[in-house]
């Protein structure tokens, strides 16, 4: 018995050395593997500082000079767009408008308007001045010439005060129309003594006739 317990102090004495050097050898083996690892880090923050530093450094710098051609570099001018300016009532001549206004002293609602058309076959077609107005609730148009004479006056009139050869007429050749609104026209200027629109009762246009004061039909 005594034998045996010489024996095993021994043995037990080997491996509680076994087991401290075995601790030992991985303590060490942790913090070594600890150490690496921190240096493993460390050359990763340090590789990726240097990447962004080359980067920075790859932007193209802008020298000073390159600023100031900038600000001094021409600004693009800005074309504002022309309109034209269109007068819908332009002011006829003094010597027209005068004349205007001491024959029609009454005239209200006066408006006026340039036109060439009626003269568009010649060359230098002279201007002539339309005045639009009203006396009394009935309308008129006045035109003039240059020189501020009149050469056509144009009056509405009721389809109940045309003469009796201008109904006739109209029945002749218009069987099925009725006279729904008529002008007269004179002057120098004129082309026709009366301007009919005409109209039957199934037609949802109307029609516009000529006629000379005797009762023929004007073609325009």
């Amino acid at each position: 018995m005594i034998q045996l317990k010489k024996l095993f102090n021994p043995c037990l004495s080997i491996l509680i050395i076994t087991f401290v050097f075995s601790s030992c050898g991985t303590h060490k083996k942790m913090l070594a593997r600890k150490k690496n690892k921190q240096l493993a880090d460390s050359v990763a923050v340090v590789t990726k500082n240097k990447s962004q530093a080359d980067s920075i450094q790859s932007i193209p710098k802008i020298e000073k000079k390159d600023i100031t051609k900038l600000e001094t570099a021409p600004k693009a001018k800005v074309v504002p767009k022309t309109t034209t300016k269109l007068e819908s009532h332009p002011l006829p001549p003094i010597v027209v408008e005068s004349n205007f206004k001491n024959k029609y002293e009454k005239a209200t609602s006066v408006s006026w308007n340039r036109n060439n058309e009626k003269n568009s076959s010649l060359e230098n077609k002279p201007a002539i001045y339309i005045a639009k107005f009203e006396i009394a609730a009935e309308k008129f148009i006045v035109i003039y010439n240059e020189q501020g004479e009149i050469i056509e006056t144009i009056t509405q009139i009721l389809p109940a005060q045309l003469p009796h050869n201008i109904h006739t007429a109209i029945q002749a050749k218009y069987p099925q129309h009725t006279v729904v609104s008529a002008k007269n026209s004179t002057g120098s200027a004129s082309k026709y003594y009366y301007s009919l629109m005409v109209t039957a009762p199934n037609d949802l246009v109307e029609k516009q006739v000529f006629m000379s004061s005797d009762g023929k039909f004007i073609e325009k």
